[in-house]
């Protein structure tokens, strides 16, 4: 029973996120990679969430970037990118929402980041 409780919660918590997330789009500058990842959010939260944890160490070997590269890249802390690929810590759900995106459109994120 706990579970289900923890995994509406987290839900919940994800489609918050989501939102967040949608609103800074929205007031951002309006070129064509912030539209695309807007419409993914969109599909997201239209489309109910799922919560699943990423991998975020296969991601990133996906990419092919060090762990340095990859935290500077999308302006990750590198202590936290350690923890979580480690598993010491879980990515809280905001970073989710974003390493999602990352994982979807890893190039427009890094040019939307100025990379």
């Amino acid at each position: 029973m706990a579970q289900k409780s923890d995994n509406k919660n987290l839900e919940r918590l994800e489609k918050k996120a989501l939102r967040g997330i949608k609103n800074a789009l929205k007031k951002s500058r309006k070129t064509e990679e912030n539209r695309r990842i807007l419409s993914a959010v969109e599909d997201a939260l239209e489309n109910g969430c799922k919560t699943v944890r990423p991998d975020v160490a296969a991601l990133r070997r996906k990419l092919s970037m060090t762990q340095k590269e990859f935290a500077e890249a999308f302006h990750l802390n590198l202590e936290t990118l350690r923890n979580w690929e480690q598993g010491n810590r879980a990515p809280d759900t905001t970073a989710i929402a974003y390493l999602t995106c990352i994982e979807k459109q890893p190039e427009i994120i890094a040019r939307v980041l100025g990379g």
